[in-house]
């Protein structure tokens, strides 16, 4: 439990906010999501993990327990997404359009006229709002790590300082082009020479 709070103490806040998307959206599996009244008065509600559409509650289900994995420890997928040249906000974008696209699914079924014998009420639970919720802070979230710049790898050396110092006054020594050596040596050759008295 300590190393949990520990991986979520290090997270930023938008791998937070992944985080908590993610684990709404696997919640909300277990919730309500829709409920149905006949023309007997007799009515059903369904949780997302049951009824007639349980595929779509399980696959969110295990679509949020994966993003909620990766969010905590992102070096899982680190791996497979740099063989695929893939970044992290890129995947977190497409969980969060995929399942928003399995709940407008669902709820086209659901809420359509030839779906149920004898329906006469339809309405959505709290369940379904959380899972809207948690998909759109999702796809936001993800968005917003897909934008941020990309960190460089630190070199090997970075932030190491030489320990050998050269003394100033070698350093300051350059190497004496050609050109001026031999400029020097011709100016020296035709200086007069000097007058030697013989005392």
């Amino acid at each position: 439990m300590s190393s949990l709070k520990n991986a979520f103490a290090r997270l930023d806040v938008t791998r937070k906010w992944l985080l908590l998307s993610n684990l709404l959206i696997a919640v909300s599996a277990f919730m309500p999501w829709y409920q149905d009244m006949d023309a007997f008065g007799a009515g059903d509600r369904y949780l997302g993990v049951t009824g007639p559409l349980f595929l779509v509650g399980i696959v969110l289900f295990l679509s949020g327990m994966a993003g909620s994995a990766l969010s905590l420890y992102p070096q899982l997928g680190q791996s497979l997404l740099n063989k695929i040249s893939l970044k992290e906000g890129a995947l977190f974008c497409f969980l969060g359009l995929h399942n928003l696209f399995l709940l407008l699914l669902a709820n086209s079924i659901f809420f359509h006229p030839k779906f149920g014998v004898n329906i006469t009420l339809k309405s959505t639970g709290f369940g379904m709002f959380a899972s809207f919720i948690g998909v759109l802070l999702l796809t936001w979230s993800g968005y917003k790590l897909y934008r941020r710049p990309m960190a460089r790898p630190a070199t090997p050396y970075a932030g190491i300082e030489p320990r050998i110092q050269m003394p100033s006054s070698l350093t300051d020594r350059r190497p004496q082009s050609i050109h001026s050596f031999t400029e020097t040596s011709d100016s020296e050759a035709n200086k007069p020479e000097a007058l030697q008295l013989d005392l």
